[in-house]
């Protein structure tokens, strides 16, 4: 019947048999069925009816009745459900005290329900509540925190910043990240220890994601955990060997602080750092955040980001051309957009006209003075012939202006006036 969907008529079936035909286990596996038919007041209901009918619930049931309610996408109009999810927590705490005055370290005592509960009251935004049940966790042993516990912690912390609003909201989340301090700190205290929790790059992604909304003190610790785990250093630094495989969310984290954080020779570093050692990983996302550090490195005086910057757009371009799967790193027009601001803040005219050509097929000589017939565009397969939006042609514009050189104004208007001014 729950494999057909029909959880209600698998329900009132279950209540006319036999109590002697009846156990935990089935009424553990109708409650799954109804959580992941997102039932979830009916999970309750099963839950409910379980007990009443002499039951006992064991970790399993917990666990399976928090995994349903942790499905639950928003709680803003779910009052008397989110109230159950506290009932059945609490019941919770005391089957936990109840087989630890037998067995402390009996298999039914686990901290997998209390981190699905965690999660539920994160997504809630229900913080203090959350931070109160981590501080009710044990220091060691079943129901102490395991890696995924370490790593919602870590997302509660970074969702609690994300979600300050008003004037006090910096303050919330520099407090956002120094709990996410606090929390690693246990942590690795709990592996000196040698506790079992080793990270994985969701954790570590996690706590750099949490520390990012700090103070620069923050974002030292935060650079350390990812050349101590990553394996991504510093200049002058040297990593040891990563304990986790860097991702891809992971770099797209590190890259997004760096800039931040203004520090875009950092991320050039990092980025080049992946382009030697791990290539496969990197897509557009990741070369536009290097393309926006050239930008800011020309706006401070640097006049050879732009060539700079076009060669990584050249180096994507034989990446896709030449990599089975190189759509993922295809050029867009916001990467094509960020080459032209570092070439018009670096007043680099002949970048800018190779970035325009690599952009859209055109030749740029069919513009230059002494140019005859109608400019043609070399045409390519679907997609690689992007066409400039008035965003990307105001940095061409600018940076002719910038060389205060008629004929290379000139040949810019030629530009514009054949692409159409009405389409820009």
């Amino acid at each position: 019947m729950c494999s057909d969907g029909k959880v209600d008529e698998a329900f009132e079936y279950l209540k006319t048999l036999p109590l002697d035909a009846q156990n935990t286990a089935v009424w553990n596996t109708l409650i799954g069925h109804a959580g992941s038919e997102k039932r979830y007041r009916l999970a309750y209901q099963i839950y409910v009816e379980m007990k009443r009918r002499g039951f006992r619930p064991n970790v399993n049931t917990y666990a399976t009745l928090m995994g349903a309610f942790n499905k639950v996408d928003s709680w803003a109009n779910r009052t008397k459900l989110y109230e159950s999810v506290h009932k059945a927590y609490e019941s919770y705490l005391g089957f936990i005290a109840a087989v630890k005055e037998h067995n402390p370290d009996s298999p039914q005592i686990s901290v997998s329900p209390a981190t699905a509960y965690i999660q539920i009251l994160s997504k809630a935004g229900d913080y203090q509540r959350a931070f109160d049940v981590w501080n009710s966790l044990d220091e060691e042993g079943p129901f102490s925190p395991n890696r995924i516990t370490y790593t919602v912690m870590f997302k509660t912390c970074f969702m609690r910043g994300l979600s300050a609003k008003g004037e006090d909201a910096q303050e919330i989340r520099e407090r956002a990240a120094s709990d996410a301090r606090l929390i690693w700190r246990h942590y690795t205290k709990r592996i000196e220890r040698g506790g079992d929790i080793a990270a994985d790059v969701v954790l570590i992604d996690s706590v750099f994601q949490a520390l990012g909304l700090g103070r620069p003190a923050d974002h030292i610790v935060a650079f350390d955990i990812l050349r101590d785990y990553a394996g991504l250093a510093k200049p002058g630094e040297t990593a040891p060997p990563p304990r986790v495989q860097l991702s891809a969310p992971l770099l797209h984290d590190v890259l997004w602080l760096c800039n931040t954080a203004q520090k875009p020779r950092l991320c050039v570093h990092f980025v080049q750092q992946v382009m030697e050692k791990q290539p496969d990983i990197l897509d557009r996302g990741h070369m536009d955040h290097m393309l926006t550090a050239y930008g800011t490195l020309s706006s401070m005086g640097t006049m050879s980001e732009a060539s700079r910057a076009l060669q990584t757009v050249e180096w994507m371009i034989e990446r896709e051309l030449t990599t089975k799967d190189g759509l993922k790193i295809r050029p867009g027009l916001s990467t094509f957009t960020l080459v032209l601001i570092a070439c018009w803040r670096a007043k680099d005219w002949d970048s800018a006209l190779r970035t325009f050509e690599l952009m859209t097929g055109y030749n740029s000589a069919d513009f230059a003075d002494g140019a005859t017939g109608t400019p043609k565009m070399a045409r390519r397969s679907p997609g690689r012939n992007v066409m400039p939006d008035a965003a990307a042609m105001s940095c061409l514009v600018r940076t002719a202006l910038e060389t205060g050189n008629p004929a290379t104004m000139r040949q810019c208007l030629r530009i514009v006036k054949h692409l159409g001014l009405s389409q820009l």
